[in-house]
């Protein structure tokens, strides 16, 4: 699965040598004055490969892989 966050304000990922990382990142909420939403992920894996950074494996808190898309 691929998901695209157009838009994003900022974006944090504190990383480690061994691909492994923490993420933030926050993006603009359409329609207000200048709302934003964070969403941090307390542990994350990643993989940087032709000039990009390629985010995997997102966990919240919890431990448990992060939902943030569900097919219907």
């Amino acid at each position: 699965m691929k998901i695209t966050f157009e838009n994003v304000s900022k974006i944090e990922l504190t990383a480690d040598a061994d691909g492994h990382g923490s993420l933030k990142m926050s993006c603009p909420i359409e329609e207000t004055n200048g709302s934003e939403i964070e969403l941090s992920f307390k542990s994350c894996d990643f993989v940087v490969a032709n000039n990009e950074i390629i985010i995997k494996n997102l966990y919240t808190e919890s431990s448990y892989p992060a939902v943030i898309a569900h097919e219907m």
